[in-house]
């Protein structure tokens, strides 16, 4: 994901909701993004090699249940984490 899309501090073992976001689109109208993992737990997280580098790969742990959703989800748009605390 785009470092930007995650929030600032995460480290393993944070726990995270997902939410579906829309691409860019040019002129279309834009969608409300969607909760798609609610509590996602952060197993690993890995930066870009490059020093500019603008994205993170993440490992995340989920109910089998969701894995479907998740994968729809970076196909369509992209996704953005947002902090759980509770």
């Amino acid at each position: 994901i785009r470092s930007a899309d995650a929030p600032e501090g995460i480290t393993p073992g944070s726990i995270v909701d997902i939410y579906w976001v829309q691409a860019e689109t040019n002129g279309e109208i834009q969608l409300i993004p969607e909760l798609v993992i609610a509590g996602a737990h952060i197993l690993a997280i890995t930066k870009s090699g490059s020093n500019f580098g603008s994205e993170i790969g993440l490992t995340v742990a989920l109910q089998s249940d969701d894995v479907l959703l998740l994968l729809g989800a970076t196909s369509q748009g992209r996704v953005v984490l947002v902090s759980s605390h509770g």
